[in-house]
C-alpha cells in the first residue's frame, strides 16, 4: 500500500520520467514548468491537456491535489475528480488511487463497493499494489 511519502516520490518520478519522453500535446512542457516551480502556468497547461482527455495529465493533476501540499493546496475532491477521469479511460494507477480514496473516504464518501470496483480493474490490469489491496479486502 502506498503512503503519502511514496506518492510524493512517485509524483516526482513521473515528472522526471516524462521530462525525457515525447508525449502527445504538451505534457513535457507542463511538467517542465512544474519542475521549474512555475506552478500557475503548469496548472493551466495540465488542465488544458486534461480537458483534451490526456490521461497522464489527469493523473498528474490528481496526484498533485492528493499529496503535493508544497506545490498546490491539497484538495481531495479535485484529486478524486482527476483520478476518476483517468481511471475511466483505463489508467491503472488512477484506478488504484481512486480505490484507495473510496476505501478511506478521502474526498468522497467512504464506499467499499466502489473501492472494490476500482481495485479490481487495476488488479486485472496487472497493478500489483491493487492486487495486494484487493486480496487484503478478502481478509477483513
Amino acid at each position: 500500500m502506498l503512503n503519502k511519502v511514496n506518492k510524493i516520490f512517485f509524483l516526482f518520478a513521473v515528472i522526471i520520467t516524462f521530462s525525457f519522453r515525447v508525449h502527445a500535446g504538451d505534457l513535457n512542457s507542463a511538467l517542465k514548468l512544474l519542475e521549474d516551480r512555475n506552478v500557475n502556468e503548469a496548472l493551466i497547461e495540465l488542465n488544458l491537456l486534461s480537458d483534451a482527455g490526456d490521461i497522464e495529465a489527469q493523473f498528474v493533476l490528481g496526484t498533485l491535489y492528493d499529496v503535493s501540499e508544497a506545490i498546490v493546496p491539497r484538495d481531495l475532491t479535485k484529486a478524486v475528480s482527476f483520478y476518476h477521469k483517468a481511471a475511466e479511460q483505463g489508467h491503472t494507477k488512477s484506478q488504484f488511487y481512486l480505490g484507495q480514496m473510496y476505501r478511506n473516504g478521502d474526498g468522497v464518501e467512504k464506499d467499499p463497493d466502489e473501492a472494490f470496483k476500482w481495485y479490481t480493474l487495476a488488479a486485472l490490469a496487472g497493478y500489483s499494489d491493487a492486487q495486494y489491496d484487493l486480496g487484503m479486502s478478502y481478509s477483513y
